[in-house]
Order: structure tokens, then C-alpha cells, then sequence
């Protein structure tokens, strides 16, 4: 129970500071069946195939990183040490006023010293979520008002961008001059926070020409399938409750007058036909439900990173240890992405390339590959070529 309070301890300050640095708005079954891609979808992504292997080998070196210039190294080593110090320090404090034998100043030396190393792992994590966003943040967005908003994208980190390839800056390059593409992207973030605090509200309130863009659902999916399954909500009533979260978000932007486009969640590990790939399936049948009967635009990114991999597959490119999603491999493998991006220097495409995997980096958060898939459907959704 100590290791674990000692590992959550970061994730859980890091979301209250969150809260308190950029307010509450950005704090924080049934039978399973195989997914049907549709046909037409599938069998472009897989005429795309050769050629976006081909855009990804030049567009690699920049699509990768989330900037792994050393100002953003520098922003994530003060983050780091930050958390790092102000955990110690409480955990530190609250152990010598529970424990009044502590002997001065060696017993306090003795506390601070392994809590830094159990900590450690969750401040370099955390430290991820208080990055800058990029290309820019909802406040940079609002400062300067001959800068029109191209598109307002709200998520989760997979938006965010500081773990996983960030597909705004790729967007951003392939079309310069459309406007600012405001990131909105928290870690850690599930559908209901959404929900909480102003954040659509202030991103409505930008007028992004091309509207607001929501993409949600990773985390929702993650904390689901960590339950036992006796423990857990029913599948039907869960999905219902995730349509029913998306449906009231759709409604609070489409009130104050903005156009509205839903992405499905890109497939959580690379296993199409495990638990996790087909409730993504399924997770993305109601998203583009609810983009219907909300009347919004539809970008399937869920089917398409599954296209991809079907693709790569069939034509014996896949990568060599592609694999399905564990929560415990993911796990071990988030902890030791942020050392590797931003203390080592490391792009997310040699650390895709280490673990042998196809589109993402520790099963849950993206490489350079997925940016590019991802900047293709967003930009053919919004229709931003004709833009």
C-alpha cells in the first residue's frame, strides 16, 4: 500500500496543480464482435499504405518528438524537479509529524531519500502533463485577436502531445497560414472531465473557423478494462454512458454556435481482435452515432490506425513485436518513456523502433507513424485542403 501511495502520489498532485495553475476547465457487458472496417475505407488506407511509408520515413525526425528541443527538455527537467521536491517534501513533512521518534537530521534523511526514488517515476510522468502545449495553448489562442482559431482540439494526451507524437504540429506544417490550431489535450483525461470546469465554453468561445474537434475515450477504455470483470459496469450500460457524456458535450459547444467534429479513439495497443480492440470497435460505433444524430462531422481515427495495421500486415511490413495492449507492460513502459524523450534525448521513433511496435510507443500513447495517419484524417475531415 506504501509503494503504490508513493507511485500515485504524483499523478494525483500534478492534477490538482493542474487545476489550480490553468483552472477546473483543464483539471484533470454485451457480446463482444469482431470490428468491421468498411471496405471502401480500408481498401484506400491500404492503397495509401506505400506512400504514407514513404512520407513517414522523411517526416520522421520532426512528427516524432514532442519537441525534443532543449527548451522543452529544460521545461521538463524544472516540471520534474518541481513535483519531485514538492512530493518529498510533503510525504516527508507528513511522516515526521506522525512519527515524533524521528531522529534529526538522519531519520529525515532516511525518509526523503527512498521516497525520492518511488517518486521519481510519477514526477517524470506528471511532469509531462504541465508542458507548454503545442502549437499553442488555449491562452496563447486568445491573446492576440487578429488571429483567427483554425480549430479548437480538445482531448486527452494523445492531443497533448508531450508523450506521443503530436499530430497539430504535423497538420500545421503540411498547411501553414490557416490559423492557430489550439491544443486543448490533458493527460489523464477521461470523457467526464469534459464535462466539469469552463473548458468548452472558453474554446467555443474562440469562434474556430473550422470549430471544435473532440477527441476522447482512451482513458475511458484503460480504467474500464483495469477492473475485474466482476467489478465492472456492464458493457452496454458503459458505452451508454460514454454516448451520453459525448452527447452533452456536443450539445454545450453546439449552443454557443460552433460546428463540432468527434473522432473515434485510435485502437489502445495494436491488437484488433483483443478486449481492448474490440470494445474500441465498439466505442467507436457509438461515437459516430452520436455524431449523426448530433449532426457533426465524423473523423475515424480509430478506423483508420486499424486499417493501417491491416494493411502493414498483409503486406508483411508490420513490425516485428506488434502486440496487444497490457496494462502492466503499458505501465513499465510510461514510466520510463519521459526519462528516454527528454533526459536522453531519445525520438519517439527510436523508441517505437526499440520495442519493436507499429504505431505506438508503450501501447497506449503514438509514434511518428500515427501523427501523419491522424494529420490525413483531420485534414480530410475538416476539409481543411480546401480551406
Amino acid at each position: 500500500s506504501l509503494l503504490l501511495g508513493h507511485a500515485l502520489l504524483p499523478t494525483v498532485f500534478v492534477q490538482q496543480m493542474m487545476c489550480a495553475d490553468r483552472g477546473p476547465a483543464q483539471a484533470m457487458g454485451g457480446p463482444l464482435r469482431r470490428p468491421l472496417v468498411a471496405a471502401s475505407f480500408s481498401q484506400r488506407l491500404r492503397t495509401n499504405h506505400s506512400q504514407r511509408q514513404q512520407r513517414v520515413a522523411v517526416a520522421a525526425s520532426t512528427s516524432s518528438a514532442p519537441s525534443a528541443s532543449q527548451g522543452r527538455a529544460a521545461e521538463w527537467w524544472f516540471q520534474s524537479a518541481f513535483l519531485l521536491i514538492a512530493v518529498v517534501s510533503l510525504w516527508t513533512i507528513l511522516d515526521c509529524v506522525l512519527d515524533p521518534n524521528i531522529e534529526y537530521p538522519w531519520g529525515v534523511l532516511r525518509i526523503a531519500g527512498p521516497t525520492s526514488l518511488l517518486v521519481a517515476p510519477g514526477a517524470a510522468v506528471g511532469a509531462c502533463a504541465r508542458l507548454s502545449p503545442q502549437p499553442c495553448g488555449l491562452e496563447d489562442a486568445g491573446r492576440d485577436a487578429r488571429d483567427q482559431a483554425c480549430a479548437v482540439f480538445v482531448g486527452d494526451s494523445l492531443t497533448h502531445g508531450s508523450l506521443s507524437a503530436n499530430y497539430l504540429e504535423v497538420i500545421a506544417r503540411r498547411h501553414p497560414g490557416l490559423g492557430s490550431l489550439v491544443n486543448c489535450g490533458m493527460n489523464m483525461r477521461p470523457t467526464p472531465d469534459l464535462l466539469q470546469g469552463s473548458l468548452l465554453q472558453d474554446a467555443a468561445a474562440l469562434k474556430p473557423a473550422k470549430g471544435v474537434v473532440v477527441l476522447i475515450g482512451t482513458n475511458d477504455l484503460i480504467r474500464y478494462t483495469l477492473l475485474p470483470a466482476a467489478l465492472r459496469q456492464k458493457t452496454p450500460e458503459w458505452l451508454e454512458t460514454y454516448a451520453a457524456n459525448l452527447r452533452e458535450i456536443v450539445g454545450r459547444l453546439q449552443r454557443q454556435g460552433v460546428n463540432v467534429t468527434l473522432a473515434s479513439a485510435p485502437i489502445l495497443g495494436e491488437d484488433p481482435a483483443n478486449e481492448e480492440g474490440l470494445l474500441g470497435s465498439r466505442m467507436a460505433e457509438e461515437v459516430r452515432g452520436v455524431a449523426e444524430s448530433c449532426s457533426c462531422r465524423y473523423a475515424p481515427l480509430f478506423e483508420a490506425t486499424v486499417a493501417h495495421l491491416e494493411a502493414a500486415a498483409a503486406n508483411g511490413s508490420l513490425a516485428p513485436r506488434s502486440r496487444a495492449y497490457s496494462s502492466l507492460e503499458s505501465f513499465a513502459l510510461l514510466c520510463a518513456l519521459p526519462w528516454r524523450l527528454y533526459a536522453s534525448g531519445q525520438s519517439l521513433a527510436d523508441a517505437q523502433a526499440e520495442q519493436g511496435l507499429e504505431l505506438t510507443v508503450d501501447l497506449v500513447h503514438f509514434g511518428p507513424k500515427f501523427a501523419d495517419i491522424a494529420a490525413d484524417v483531420f485534414i480530410r475531415t475538416l476539409e481543411l485542403e480546401k480551406a
